[in-house]
């Protein structure tokens, strides 16, 4: 009639919640029983007897908890220092230190002009010292002149510039990735430049994967996976016994190596409905699979097929869901993405191609296609040791020959194909790790309302609170090596309650709203300033914001440890209202 629903920790104190069943089922007389009163007796296992005064939480806390347990005075006995779930160290940045934004794969460029716009003082900075890091680990890079030779006369001047490799990232919160730059010290990590020779193997093709996926609908249920992206792309809809429906995605290929070889294709289907679910996969007319899933689960059909099958350009990859298994009268999936694997020729796209080398030896590679013979070759296997190339080029073509022991990954380019970083911006972040930090009210702001929430801050220290503001990027910074995130948000939290001057925080307020689709997908959604916790947290409901895991410190249990609340504004305007009322 009664059992614990969740034992966790609320801060120190130990507590569970208890759930009745006051409704009693009688198979035989197919009646349902109300017991409109219940008695339960609850027992605990002997343990531990806690010797000295309980633990005594901030005066607030205490009237949470008087207010919430039904055995208050005697629950005090049972508390104790349970166990942090994420006190993350977290990363202090390097000083002084400029962010690059970056969300594309290639061969980057910061121009002298761009970092003195930025605030850099290239006046004092010596080439040799400057660094460049990523998630904590330093980058080589490339620091050159007007010539475009490697710098070593000490100085920064006009027309000089640094190279290296960036990856953009495709995270669930952010397709933005950061690249910390510094200087001063020791010399920093540099590029290794690699001679090849005319000899070694010829290369003939490559394995190429060309990817189509295009998000458009937000499916909350599917996967029941926190960590997952839930962005699908068409609907198929299969009504009536028998029915199906079908769509066609286009894959464009090109270069397709001649010879015999197996192309493969993946998709990515997740059910909507219960049942069993029929999917047939075609490419160009040419049936090259028949499967079928179960319920609502989330499944990638991958079918082998003849390379001969694809053609030039366009690609057909036809998807058709049958309802013509069990008892179901409708059967509903999404399709999440496609791609097809074959092997291509060695020739440029738009004037560079990224492509995998085999291993195995002395490997020669010859890449036709550009339309100038002005050629830049790079290894970007180890994206932090990234080495660059000396390149023969003849009119559009341009080869290069390396020594492999393992399989490579290469990009080739014309010299304008260098990207520029989307933006820099200077990170002076407040060290969130400092020994005499400490508050009972944590205001996490996005940077733009800083200024207009500062009132309320004022007021609360006025009222005897000690107040933390906390500025959301220095979060990032120190916890996520300054790429957005919620998991960021709730390490830092963790470790302010468990390293800061106590008592630990009792109260966090966010500053800014957000959305579930931070990444815009749909391209008219609100921005997002602080991210919603996205969690799988319902079977009905699936992923929804959860913002109270933000506070989720102490214990693996979903029971807040401090008290938490949002202030959904997107202008300072919006925040100077709530204020106000406040």
């Amino acid at each position: 009639a009664a059992v614990y629903a969740e034992l966790g920790y609320m801060r120190s104190q130990r507590l569970g919640k208890v759930q009745f069943a006051p409704f009693q089922y009688n198979p035989v007389t197919g009646q349902i029983l109300f017991h409109k009163r219940l008695q339960v007796r609850v027992q605990h296992p002997g343990g531990a007897v806690l010797r000295g005064r309980p633990v005594q939480e901030p005066a607030s806390v205490e009237e949470t908890l008087r207010n919430t347990l039904l055995n208050y005075d005697a629950a005090r006995a049972w508390r104790s220092a349970a166990p942090i779930a994420a006190a993350d160290a977290g990363w202090t940045p390097p000083t002084p230190s400029w962010r690059l934004h970056v969300k594309q794969e290639g061969v980057y460029v910061v121009t002298y002009e761009e970092l003195a716009q930025a605030g850099v003082p290239l006046y004092q900075v010596d080439p040799q010292t400057i660094r460049l890091l990523h998630d904590g680990k330093e980058v080589a890079i490339r620091v050159v002149n007007e010539a475009g030779e490697d710098d070593f006369d000490g100085s920064f001047d006009p027309g000089d510039e640094i190279r290296f490799y960036g990856q953009g990232v495709d995270e669930k919160y952010t397709d933005t990735n950061i690249y910390w730059l510094t200087y001063g010290g020791a010399s920093g990590l540099r590029m290794v430049r690699k001679t090849g020779g005319p000899n070694g193997t010829l290369v003939s093709n490559y394995p190429a994967t060309e990817h189509v996926e295009n998000n458009q609908n937000y499916v909350s249920t599917t996967p029941r996976d926190s960590d997952y992206n839930h962005w699908y792309g068409r609907l198929l809809t299969a009504v009536g016994k028998n029915s199906q429906d079908e769509k066609t995605e286009l894959v464009n290929l090109s270069a397709l190596a001649s010879g015999t070889y197996s192309a493969t294709l993946r998709v990515a289907l997740a059910g909507r409905t219960r049942g069993l679910h029929h999917v047939l996969l075609s490419v160009n007319g040419q049936q090259v699979l028949d499967s079928q899933w179960k319920d609502t689960g989330y499944y990638t059909f991958t079918a082998q097929f003849d390379q001969a099958l694809l053609q030039e350009g366009a690609n057909r990859v036809s998807i058709a869901l049958v309802n013509d298994l069990g008892i179901q009268t409708v059967s509903v999936a999404y399709i999440d993405w496609v791609e097809i694997t074959y092997q291509r020729q060695f020739v440029a796209q738009a004037d560079q191609l990224i492509f995998d080398g085999p291993g195995g030896g002395l490997m020669r590679y010859m890449v036709t296609g550009f339309s100038s013979g002005d050629l830049e070759a790079y290894d970007v296997t180890d994206p932090y040791r990234v080495s660059h190339l000396d390149v023969e080029t003849v009119a559009g073509l341009g080869s290069f020959t390396a020594l492999e022991q393992t399989p490579r990954r290469y990009l080739m380019q014309r010299i304008s194909k260098r990207l520029s970083v989307d933006k820099i911006t200077r990170a002076m972040p407040q060290n969130l790790r400092a020994s005499d930090l400490g508050a009972d009210l944590i205001v996490i702001s996005h940077p733009d309302f800083l200024g207009a929430i500062q009132p309320l801050v004022d007021y609360r220290i006025r009222q005897g609170y000690r107040v933390q503001l906390v500025n959301l990027l220095d979060i990032y910074d120190q916890f996520n090596y300054g790429r957005v995130s919620v998991h960021a948000i709730r390490a830092f939290l963790a470790y302010a309650y468990a390293n800061w001057q106590p008592p630990a925080p009792a109260y966090v307020l966010l500053v800014g709203d957000g959305t579930y689709d931070p990444r815009n997908y749909r391209g008219d959604s609100n921005p997002t300033f602080i991210p919603p916790y996205l969690e799988i947290v319902d079977l009905d409901l699936g992923e929804t914001a959860a913002d109270n895991r933000y506070v989720t410190i102490v214990g693996d249990d979903n029971m807040p440890d401090m008290t938490l609340g949002r202030f959904p504004v997107e202008t300072p305007a919006q925040v100077t209202a709530m204020v106000e009322k406040t």
